[in-house]
């Protein structure tokens, strides 16, 4: 038997060579980076002119992030070299990258839910790298990318690998026409293609982060970082004064306002109950704005039933689709925002956080996304209870002082943990730190079942194809280390 012939001072002998060779490369490499600076990033990522709030961030990011790195930008057909960015950093193609992938210390893809982030989820498998996840359910990409054609297939795919019997109650709802597509897809953050091929995440807040783990806990062990957005601008008492003349507010009006799609997400119904309260219905001073869309459906009857009913109809504002000067005018003459959105269903507080940057005083759900934010920053409130919604919103609209202590509170959060500067601070630390987490994590397990396999028999031919076997299923415990084990280190 081979086992015979077996030496663990020659086994000792191997590992320790192999151990000191790839020390040297990793010395080497680190060397080498040294003396060539900052590291090299790919950055792929919407650009400006593109008409998504991606592009706006990027491009907002961009001077931040060129502190810690030698920045290049990845166009594709669909992302014009644009003079707000060529000439300051050098723009490459997806094939240039594909190419000269070696030439990068990482590759950041800033991934959000919509289809202008079509391009960075499908080259991710390929050339994986960071995901900076600007949201925290990729739904409305993954539906957009079905429905468009551009991969048939790959809702159900995704939808199918979601964990758990609720997913496979819903599909079979679906397919038996009890469910409709719009709210199957609503359910799930449908994100496994990008947890099983990034090299590390980077969520802005801690409720998406725990929600894909919950969604996904098989693949619980990609490693992941939480870092606040930035939050860039700010409404003076100029800006304000001139949003609420724009859109028509007396000086002694108090707007309250919610923003986003009126669904039952948010809870739209639960606040009009709640504005029927007496305390509020007889308040003249009250404007109400839903500064979004009221969507085709049940629900939509629903709340129209409820506004012709309404004490306060003929105060009561739905929009519809507005551009971004609109809601940056209702942003920055609101007085009071009531945001109920939950954080069970992967809705992230993108909204919130620009009603922070506004200073604005918010109400928001206590299922939903508060523990992201220090007390006193936010009123919590149960967002099924209107008797306590309706209590919240009374005493902000009669207590100024109240108003004036959460704004203030949201503004020094704001100067603290969201400027731009700290927040690309905390991106540089997580390109730095995420791959090497990920790569100790394979490696670790990888480790561990070839040991199992060692102790508990002999090293004969059997117990060599055993270790073989570990050693694949070690590959394929994350698809994007198992690629890379091969690689230099």
């Amino acid at each position: 038997m081979r086992s015979r012939d077996f030496s663990w001072d020659k086994v000792a002998q191997t590992m320790l060579g192999a151990l000191e060779e790839a020390h040297a490369r990793r010395a080497t490499m680190l060397r080498r980076t040294a003396m060539q600076g900052r590291p090299r990033v790919a950055l792929f990522a919407p650009l400006p002119p593109q008409p998504t709030p991606a592009a706006a961030y990027v491009a907002s990011m961009l001077p931040h992030w060129a502190r810690h790195f030698d920045l290049a930008l990845v166009a594709t057909a669909s992302t014009p070299r644009l003079e707000e960015v060529h000439g300051r950093f050098p723009v490459i193609d997806v094939a240039e990258l594909r190419r000269d992938r070696d030439r990068y210390d990482a590759v950041l893809y800033a991934i959000g839910d919509s289809a202008f982030h079509a391009d960075m989820y499908e080259l991710l498998s390929e050339v994986p790298g960071i995901a900076l996840m600007l949201d925290g359910s990729l739904a409305s990409l993954v539906d957009w990318m079905e429905s468009s054609g551009r991969q048939p297939g790959i809702l159900m795919r995704e939808l199918r690998s979601t964990n758990g019997e609720a997913v496979r109650r819903d599909i079979r709802a679906a397919e038996r026409g009890d469910l409709s597509v719009e709210a199957l897809v609503t359910r799930y953050p449908l994100a496994r293609h990008v947890l099983h091929n990034a090299r590390g995440l980077i969520f802005h807040w801690q409720c998406a982060q725990q929600n894909l783990r919950n969604t996904y806990p098989d693949a619980a062990g990609v490693p992941s970082v939480v870092v606040p957005p930035a939050l860039f601008d700010d409404v003076d008492a100029g800006k304000r004064s001139a949003a609420r003349s724009a859109i028509g507010l007396p000086a002694d009006r108090i707007l309250i306002a919610s923003f986003g799609t009126l669904d039952e997400m948010r809870r739209s119904h639960v606040l009009l109950a709640a504005l029927a309260d007496e305390r509020l219905a007889g308040d003249r001073r009250l404007r109400i704005v839903f500064v979004g869309d009221l969507p085709q459906s049940s629900y939509r009857a629903r709340i129209l039933d409820l506004l012709e009913r309404h004490p306060l109809r003929e105060q009561i504002e739905i929009t519809g689709p507005v551009d971004a000067t609109a809601y940056d005018r209702y942003r920055a003459a609101c007085d009071v925002a009531v945001q109920l959105e939950s954080a069970s269903g992967g809705a992230t507080p993108a909204a919130i956080h620009a009603l922070f940057a506004a200073g604005c005083p918010t109400i928001v759900a206590a299922d939903g996304a508060r523990k992201e934010w220090p007390a006193g920053m936010t009123l919590p409130v149960d967002a099924s209870d209107r008797v306590a919604l309706a209590t919240a919103l009374h005493g902000l609209a009669v207590d100024a002082g109240a108003r004036d202590r959460l704004s203030t509170a949201v503004r020094v959060w704001v100067a603290r943990a969201c400027h731009p500067a700290r927040v690309a601070e905390g991106h540089a630390a997580a390109i730095a730190l995420l791959p090497a987490i990920d790569r100790a994590c394979c490696a670790q397990q990888l480790v561990r079942r070839v040991a199992e396999c060692i102790a508990d028999a002999q090293l004969d031919h059997e117990v060599t194809l055993a270790a073989s076997d570990a050693i694949a299923s070690g590959l394929a415990l994350h698809p994007a280390s198992a690629r890379r084990l091969g690689e230099p280190l």
